[in-house]
């Protein structure tokens, strides 16, 4: 059921309006598992993770 609330988060909000509600490791962690569903927004989710990750922010 998270799994469906971080979806719906990822595809309706901004990225700065989703990350008050969760932190960019929990979107990370969840990814795998949403990615499919993320529709439009799925690219720009993917290169903010991938930057995330070079910068040390999320760890995969």
């Amino acid at each position: 059921m998270r799994d469906y609330y971080f979806d719906k988060l990822i595809r309706q909000a901004k990225p700065d309006d989703a990350l008050t509600f969760v932190t960019p490791q929990e979107i990370a962690e969840a990814w795998p598992r949403i990615e499919r569903y993320s529709g439009e927004r799925r690219q720009c989710w993917d290169w903010l993770l991938e930057t995330w990750e070079r910068q040390g922010r999320v760890h995969p």
